[in-house]
């Protein structure tokens, strides 16, 4: 029963002690990563740059940054080097920062999602063997959507049309359609266009809206779920609207007068 206690308060001391050691950081810091453009696009250039920061108490030289592969895969798949996949920087000073950027260009059939790239990176401090680390960075993959209301058109009085295009080589997804008569709403969800996908829009004009603004707008999300909108609008004056203007009341007032003189009506 002795030896049991020993042994467990031993376990929690090595437990007590490895919790309170910090680990020691690397001396070669990574502190930020920018992706430009922010996503990339199919068929496009695109750079990675890397800031670097000396967190060693010595010189650090020789540092080399390479793109090694695609999370999961052997090689980069679907992204290659504009060039060379790899870069260099000579040294840093103590605390001292610095930067490296890496070209590359992203496949043109490549499909829209997140993509972990493995980065390689190998360093000397001043006097220590050479340290080599892997980092894993996220690279978004997005084509650009964009949805066109190509013509938006009265007919006979009763309806309204409006076509519309998805004009890009990406999917929408999720878009609906709002109809405005003045104020008066009218909804239709469309779904999902493929690219260069040509829709119609039909919506019956309310027969108590003679004239006023007809707006359509159509709110839509791209693959990664962002919002996007686009709107027309036309100004409407249905042809066969039965408002009497103050002209046409003037007029009938003087026809009204004429017939009581002529027959002493409310003389």
């Amino acid at each position: 029963m002795k030896k049991i206690f020993i042994m467990a308060m031993s376990i929690i001391y090595i437990f007590y002690f490895l919790l309170k050691t910090p680990l020691a950081a690397p001396a070669l810091l990574i502190t930020n990563v920018t992706i430009t453009p922010p996503a990339v696009i199919p068929g496009k250039n695109f750079s990675i740059e890397f800031n670097l920061k000396n967190n060693s108490s010595r010189i650090i030289d020789s540092i080399v940054l390479k793109v090694q592969n695609l999370e999961g895969k052997s090689t980069l798949s679907e992204f290659s080097p504009v060039g060379i996949n790899e870069a260099y920087l000579d040294s840093l000073g103590v605390n001292a920062d610095g930067v490296i950027k890496i070209h590359m260009v992203a496949d043109s059939q490549i499909k829209t999602g997140v993509y972990n790239l493995v980065i390689n990176m190998s360093y000397n401090e001043k006097g220590l063997d050479t340290v080599e680390e892997s980092r894993l960075i996220g690279i978004v993959v997005n084509r650009p959507v964009n949805l066109l209301i190509t013509n938006l058109e009265v007919s006979n009085d009763k309806e309204i049309k409006a076509e519309i295009v998805n004009a890009s080589s990406a999917r929408i997804v999720d878009s609906t359609a709002y109809i405005y008569f003045n104020d008066v709403e009218k909804i239709k969800f469309l779904g999902t266009l493929e690219p260069n996908d040509e829709n119609e829009i039909i919506e019956n004009i309310p027969e108590n809206f003679d004239s006023g603004k007809i707006r359509v707008k159509i709110d839509y999300k791209d693959e990664l779920n962002k919002n996007f909108q686009v709107i027309k609008e036309i100004l409407f004056e249905k042809k066969n609207a039965k408002n009497v203007s103050s002209d046409g009341l003037q007029e009938r007032a003087n026809i009204w007068y004429v017939l009581k003189r002529l027959f002493g009506i409310g003389i």
